[in-house]
């Protein structure tokens, strides 16, 4: 998975890196170190992210 795509996915589904990073079971930093390209996801994680992927996208804030 490229780091755009990991991006993506996250704001996809309308989380932060900490959310994210929960999701995935791993540290924050790491989903980081995924986006900015310094680190490639493990195979495990890469499986939790395409189950993340199957999900809707998140709905927009209602305005008040």
């Amino acid at each position: 998975m490229k780091p755009d795509d990991i991006r993506e996915l996250r704001r996809r589904l309308g989380m932060n890196r900490a959310a994210f990073a929960e999701q995935v079971c791993r540290k924050d930093r790491t989903v980081e170190a995924w986006e900015q390209g310094r680190r490639q996801p493990d195979p495990l994680a890469v499986k939790l992210m395409e189950e993340l992927a199957r999900r809707p996208p998140a709905s927009p804030p209602d305005p008040e």
